[in-house]
């Protein structure tokens, strides 16, 4: 499936999420070749918070990460961007060392 596909069908089901929970949804531009969809999703804060688990498991053949949490008046939001897997990005990417870092640590660790 070509990323233009990807993104639309992700974009489709964070709306359809979205609206289910009681929460709105806002698309943002992407910043990279290898992000699919960059999206703010706001609303009362025990809902918004119910989405990303959701969002995780549905979309487990991408990578998602939650960029900015915030209080906007009585809002909560949740800046988040889904790419593609980690593999799919370029090694320079300053995203993809900090994540081999991290997952490097935690393996270490346990």
């Amino acid at each position: 499936m070509v990323i233009e596909d990807k993104a639309f069908k992700l974009k489709e089901q964070v709306l359809e999420l979205s609206e289910f929970a009681g929460v709105n949804a806002h698309f943002l531009k992407t910043r990279r070749a290898t992000d699919l969809a960059r999206f703010v999703i706001f609303g009362e804060k025990e809902r918004v918070l119910s989405l990303p688990l959701v969002f995780e498991d549905l979309f487990a053949e991408q990578a998602i990460e939650i960029i900015n949490a915030m209080y906007h008046s009585q809002d909560y939001s949740l800046t988040m961007v889904v790419t593609e897997r980690l593999e799919a990005h370029p090694l320079h990417m300053p995203e993809r060392r900090n994540k081999l870092l991290r997952l490097k640590a935690e393996t270490v660790i346990d």
